[in-house]
């Protein structure tokens, strides 16, 4: 019988994974609840809209990865620096703790901590009676790379140590596992150190500190028991993603579109319907609009004119590529883009192309006009 590795890896994988007790459907987790918010009502409230519903063989490659790296490396590393006893609710000792409709599944906690326990990721003071949460990212792939902090605050001047910032989903994560451990066990942590660790090499290490804020927990909550409202629909919650350009890897783009589309009325109100201080609001929004469309348009002609100066001093200087200490400028030559040519299609073919066009997702255009009186 012929061998096929993939499939026999997925099947193996398949069997092997944990079945959670807790039904994840039932409740927001800690690291999806800071994501899109019309996505998460999708997801938990009509999953069968989903453009791309999950097989019977889903994909399992990053999410596996990032188990084998926990499971198989950092926990054992951190059992090893403080003693299994010291490190809590790690590896298959894991607990999810359920607020409402809130749901969260620390990676761990490690006690008995000296205060100055983080002082190499500028916290001279770890608080909550010596414990920290733990929490375990991989980067690379559909994680990117901690941004490096470079405010001058956050570097120190006399180790040049430069400090990470976490991803903003995590550092919302963070927040909920601390309120989770806070409201459900003994253990008071006031920090989590998000340990991104580079699975192209391990020893690439990078760590992100995130202090706790009750205040984010109880938006999160807020968040999820929104969700789960019975009275509330796709349309009552904003399309979060389009802000952050994640809906390149949403599976409800289709859905969503739809919803908008259903928003939008047609009716056109005169302004004298509108009291004076609705009229304000509008005029406000318009200006800022306006206004930073103006600068963009502004930036970006400035901006054109810049690299055609620096793009025509490479080529009168005859090179291709320069830099210095921290700074560098390449130019390079690509051939020009591919396109249909839909007239030699139709003549070499007898097919009309018209005949395979498919009619996009509804969308919004808005327009401004604005005049400082």
């Amino acid at each position: 019988m012929a061998v096929n590795f993939k499939d026999g890896f997925s099947a193996a994988v398949a069997r092997g994974q944990k079945v959670w007790a807790h039904d994840r459907s039932q409740t927001c987790g800690a690291s999806e609840v800071f994501g899109c918010w019309r996505e998460l009502w999708f997801k938990k409230r009509a999953p069968e809209l989903a453009e791309d519903p999950e097989e019977e063989d889903p994909e399992w490659g990053h999410a596996e990865r990032g188990n084998l790296i926990e499971n198989d490396f950092a926990v054992p590393c951190l059992q090893d620096m403080f003693g299994r006893d010291r490190c809590l609710f790690m590896g298959g000792e894991q607990k999810t703790f359920v607020d409402g409709r809130l749901s969260a599944t620390p990676d761990g906690v490690v006690v008995d901590l000296a205060p100055d326990a983080l002082v190499e990721y500028g916290v001279e003071d770890i608080g909550g009676g010596g414990v920290l949460g733990t929490e375990i990212k991989t980067f690379g792939g559909e994680y990117a790379a901690p941004k490096k902090f470079k405010g001058p605050s956050l570097i120190d001047p006399s180790t040049e140590v430069v400090y990470y910032r976490p991803k903003p989903r995590h550092e919302g994560q963070g927040h909920v596992q601390m309120g989770a451990l806070r409201r459900n066990t003994n253990y008071q942590p006031d920090y989590v150190a998000v340990l991104y660790i580079n699975p192209a090499n391990l020893k690439d290490i990078r760590v992100a500190t995130v202090k706790y804020d009750d205040k984010v927990y109880q938006r999160a909550k807020e968040r999820a028991d929104a969700v789960f409202d019975p009275d509330k629909a796709a349309k009552d919650f904003p399309t979060e993603g389009k802000m952050r350009n994640d809906c390149t890897y949403c599976k409800f783009v289709s859905a969503c579109a739809q919803t908008d589309a259903s928003r939008y009325s047609g009716n056109v109100r005169k302004p004298k319907e509108f009291s004076e201080e609705e009229m304000e609001i509008f005029y406000q929004a318009v200006k800022k609009v306006a206004t930073l469309r103006a600068d963009m348009k502004a930036m970006e002609a400035e901006k054109k004119e810049a690299e055609f100066e620096l793009r025509e001093l490479l080529l009168e200087a005859d090179t291709n590529r320069m830099g210095g200490e921290g700074w560098s400028a390449s130019l390079s030559q690509n051939g020009g883009r591919k396109k249909l040519d839909a007239k030699r299609l139709a003549e070499d073919s007898g097919l009309d192309p018209e005949d395979y066009m498919v009619e996009g997702n509804p969308y919004f255009v808005l327009r401004t006009k604005f005049e400082e009186s």
